[in-house]
């Protein structure tokens, strides 16, 4: 991903300062040019608004809905109504960012396409495909946060092979324990496919835990766990494994 310039422009008069920033320019794949303002509205407590403005991503216009506002008050931040839209595709967030575990951040996923953001995956090697639809929610994120999520995918294509026509996934994040656990499934032609679960302990260096069945699963999955032996792997496998190790040195 690069940002080739950046740009900031302000105007400060009373208890608001106005701002323009300005990200990459007009030849760039993904650009923003984004206005706002920022007010305080006393001494414990601010408001930030997002004016009209404009995002490209991969060169494909989004627009920001631009009544979004996060009202600053005692250590916590209200999120009101941020959504990014292009087209059918929208990511919304709203919720509240605190310590209070209680306070939820809200996050929903509609019809993104995987592809939009394949510039990401793309230094990797891996090239991936289908329309994501989901929601996550993070509590106490200024202190202890934790995460859920619910996510599902319809025809995902991995490396232009296709692994599913739909995939579910479940996680959670605990940041005192520090560990991800996660379940899901692929389903591909009425077939499932694979079913997993897990923990994966970002927290130590022998940090998967997983547990995996596969029933004719495409082999180009686990192209990425021994490219260092094996490449253009083709085929399907039926088999359970036990994942442990690392994820650069797995067992």
């Amino acid at each position: 991903l690069l940002i080739n310039s950046i740009n900031l422009a302000n105007n400060i008069s009373n208890d608001q300062v106005a701002f323009n920033i300005k990200l990459a320019d007009f030849t760039s794949r993904n650009q923003l040019d984004l206005n706002g303002q920022y007010a305080f509205t006393n001494e414990t407590s601010s408001t930030l608004r997002i004016l009209p403005s404009e995002l490209s991503i991969d060169h494909q216009p989004w627009t920001i809905r631009d009544d979004f506002t996060v009202f600053f008050e005692k250590g916590k931040a209200i999120v009101n109504d941020f959504a990014l839209k292009n087209g059918a595709q929208e990511l919304a967030i709203s919720g509240v960012i605190s310590e209070n575990p209680d306070d939820l951040l809200k996050i929903v996923c509609k019809n993104l396409n995987l592809e939009t953001f394949s510039q990401f995956t793309k230094p990797l090697n891996i090239n991936v495909s289908g329309i994501l639809k989901g929601n996550a929610s993070i509590g106490s994120l200024l202190s202890t946060p934790k995460i859920n999520a619910k996510m599902f995918i319809s025809n995902l294509f991995y490396n232009k092979t296709e692994i599913g026509q739909t995939v579910a996934i479940s996680s959670s994040w605990d940041q005192k324990s520090k560990q991800i656990s996660f379940d899901g499934n692929v389903i591909n032609n009425t077939l499932k496919t694979i079913d997993l679960y897990g923990k994966i302990n970002t927290n130590s260096s022998d940090n998967l835990d997983v547990n995996l069945s596969m029933n004719e699963c495409e082999l180009k999955l686990l192209e990425p766990f021994v490219s260092d032996i094996l490449s253009d792997i083709t085929g399907t496998a039926t088999a359970n494994v036990k994942l442990t190790g690392s994820f650069r040195k797995p067992i």
